[in-house]
């Protein structure tokens, strides 16, 4: 599959570290206006931002609080592509009484 991300403006969630971070050095490297970070700790993402300067823009979000994700969704409106590479472990067996979490419960 071949995508243009040239001149695109992308949300990369889990973007501090491992694949995350990757994805938003290949955006960038690629031809990418701007990747928003999306990260719980801001700081967490300092090298990117000294690395790329403007063109990485760290974004609080942590998905186990659904008022940061709708946070940013109104702080970066100019979002064209949305990279969900962030996850929520919750360790636990598939039989136990809190297997299914109102954490996953986003209405």
């Amino acid at each position: 599959m071949n995508y243009d991300i040239k001149d695109k403006t992308i949300l990369v969630t889990g973007a501090n570290r491992g694949i995350g971070k990757a994805i938003v050095e290949s955006f960038i490297e690629h031809g990418a206006t701007k990747v928003y970070a999306a990260v719980r700790q801001l700081n967490s993402v300092s090298s990117l931002v000294e690395r790329y300067g403007l063109r990485v823009l760290p974004i609080q979000v942590d998905l186990g609080d659904p008022q940061s994700i709708v946070a940013a969704a109104q702080a970066a409106p100019d979002v064209q592509i949305v990279v969900n590479n962030a996850g929520v472990f919750q360790a636990g067996t598939p039989l136990a009484e809190d297997a299914i979490s109102p954490l996953w419960n986003f209405r």
